[in-house]
């Protein structure tokens, strides 16, 4: 009885491991033909060819795998991680090519929900919106790097990775992340005489970073300033 249980365990994980591999392959594919880096409005980033993307069967396929997929296999902390956060930035990129073309994500705000409010994503019959995935799960896991991942379609955010985030390779993906957010003078950290901007995701989620100062490494006294946000969509 013990072996069949084994095997069974073993079944599902092949099979669930299968599928998150399948899941990032696609993901990965979308990437490398909808995206390229690029300028606009001055600020250097990653910019999505939402115009031919939301036409592309293996986009509407990604979603179908999205939907269809049982979180309950994800047990490590870097699988829901990983997980989670290709998922925000997919159900992101949702947003835009379910209402492209959009000149902002926040264009899908009205007076009574906030685009962030809205459900966007139905895995496994339930329905997510990425204001709970990403306050609800992913801020509850206690890695203030998240918010170099996340992408919320808008020149300002994070650039989008080009790749997916994966469970083994989640630390690394993330710490690149946050340098090559800090490096990018156009949205992240930039130093001018005697005052330093930085983006207002810092001033936003301070409760995540503590103190900020500390975070990035200035002294105590630094004159913080914040860069203005550009919420314009990130295509081409």
């Amino acid at each position: 009885m013990k072996k069949t249980i084994f095997f069974l365990l073993l079944i599902f994980s092949i099979i669930a491991n299968a599928n998150i591999i399948e899941v990032n392959n696609l993901y990965l594919k979308i990437l490398k033909n909808h995206t390229k880096v690029g300028i606009k409005d001055n600020v250097k980033t990653r910019l999505v060819d939402y115009k031919n993307l939301k036409t592309d069967s293996d986009y509407k396929k990604l979603i179908n795998l999205i939907e269809t997929f049982d979180v309950s296999t994800l047990k490590s902390n870097n699988e829901k991680k990983a997980f989670w956060i290709n998922v925000y930035n997919i159900s992101a990129i949702k947003i835009i090519t379910d209402n492209y073309p959009i000149k902002s994500i926040k264009d899908k705000t009205t007076l009574f929900k906030s685009v962030w409010d809205r459900k966007v994503i139905n895995i496994k019959n339930k329905s997510y919106s990425l204001d709970e995935i990403e306050n609800n799960i992913l801020r509850k896991m206690d890695d203030p790097k998240i918010h170099f991942a996340i992408v919320c379609a808008s020149l300002s955010c994070p650039t989008l990775n080009y790749k997916p985030y994966y469970a083994e390779k989640l630390d690394a993906q993330l710490e690149k992340s946050k340098n090559d957010f800090l490096k990018n003078k156009t949205k992240g950290f930039v130093k001018k005489k005697n005052k330093i901007y930085i983006s207002k995701i810092f001033k936003w989620f301070q409760e995540d970073f503590g103190n900020i100062n500390e975070y990035l490494n200035l002294p105590e006294n630094s004159n913080i300033k914040y860069l203005n946000y550009n919420w314009s969509l990130n295509d081409y």
